[in-house]
């Protein structure tokens, strides 16, 4: 290399350091005024220099769960989240932005979701801190204590059999932050004949991972609902925020249901899991029946939920199972769609659309349910 060429190497290099030190010095300048602007309340500004920073510097961590933060004090819970979980997908091991999460759980009402996330990390004088915030609040009275909700559906049949219809009305009472009791009345109609369906329902959360519940119920003088069912179930929560198990719920079920025409017995097993950090969760449940001529039989449903912020949720199911709606066993299959909106922090509407097919005849119907607290 000779004396001219040695010189122009060495300038351009010199350049380069000098553009590489004045870029970050230019990121560490504006990530500082953010972080300044966010303490000091002056959140929309530190959100437009914390956008400007991502976008230059997409792979900066600190920016993003600045970004996180700031967003979460506007209320933009959603494209908080969304900042939160990339920080984390940029340092998988960054403890401030789990526990920033977690408080965005309990902002957002998912105080269960908030407890897990929290004891799946190393303890820290935050999210100890957190933790008992969390719990405090739980222990706390609560302004919707009472639940109402109210149903109503009808069922066009093919082949010319009459329809179906349904009322359905529950009233709960939330006894403490983990736990609750209900009772409900069901009145159906199935091919000009009517029952009442009556049940009453203890759940609880019996830790941080673990809820159940029981039921008991029947229909006097039944027809074709069960004159007695018992039911109990749980779900179970892994206590892991990152990895295959991360936001996984696995359900079971177990029913007893003596129905004029013999006993049925059945088991469910599935589970529902958030697919990493988007808005659509998958699940499936296993299905097991013993019908009342004693013959086993399974079946099985999936489902899909979407989740377009907050208030919004899509539902697709698909199920291919044994069924004893009209007071004897038959394979069913159905496909339903339900959109559920959320109002206000009080009130809920939930649409279902669904259509059966089985051996004899096809069903289509829908069913609208609203729920609201008080």
């Amino acid at each position: 290399m000779n004396w001219v060429t040695f010189k122009t190497v060495s300038s351009i290099a010199a350049a380069l350091c000098l553009c590489g030190h004045h870029a970050l010095a230019q990121t560490d300048n504006r990530l500082a005024r953010a972080t300044e602007a966010r303490l000091s309340g002056e959140f929309e500004t530190a959100i437009e220099l914390l956008q400007s920073e991502t976008t230059q510097a997409p792979e900066n961590a600190d920016a993003w769960l600045q970004l996180g933060l700031s967003l979460m004090a506007v209320q933009k819970y959603g494209e908080a989240r969304e900042a939160l979980n990339r920080t984390l997908r940029i340092a998988p091991d960054y403890r401030d932005a789990e526990i920033a999460l977690a408080r965005l759980d309990w902002f957002e009402g998912k105080d269960e979701q908030a407890l897990r996330r929290l004891s799946a990390m190393p303890s820290s004088p935050e999210a100890d801190m957190l933790k008992q915030r969390i719990e405090e609040a739980q222990r706390e009275p609560q302004a919707h204590r009472m639940r109402l909700n109210l149903g109503i559906g009808r069922s066009e049949l093919s082949n010319g059999l009459p329809s179906w219809s349904e009322i359905a009305v529950g009233l709960g009472y939330q006894t403490s932050p983990a736990s609750s009791i209900s009772f409900a009345a069901d009145y159906a109609e199935r091919f000009d004949l009517s029952d009442i369906y009556l049940e009453a329902r203890a759940a609880g959360r019996l830790n941080e991972r673990l809820a159940g519940f029981v039921a008991i119920g029947g229909a006097p003088d039944a027809i074709f609902r069960p004159e007695l069912s018992l039911t109990t179930g749980a779900d179970f929560y892994p206590s892991v925020s990152r990895g295959p198990l991360a936001d996984t719920v696995f359900s079971g079920e177990a029913r007893y249901a003596d129905y004029p025409a013999g006993p049925v017995q059945s088991a469910k097993a599935g589970f529902l899991k958030r697919l990493g950090d988007s808005d659509l969760s998958l699940g499936a449940t296993g299905i097991f029946l013993s019908d009342e001529n004693g013959e086993s039989r399974s079946g099985y449903s999936l489902r899909a939920d979407y989740a377009f912020d907050e208030t919004r949720t899509l539902r697709l199911d698909y199920t291919d199972a044994p069924e004893t709606s009209d007071g004897v066993t038959l394979d069913v299959k159905s496909y339903g769609v339900a959109w559920r909106q959320t109002l206000s922090p009080a009130l809920t509407l939930q649409i279902n659309v669904f259509h059966e097919t089985r051996r004899v005849y096809d069903r289509t119907g829908v069913f609208i349910s609203t729920g609201l607290r008080f």
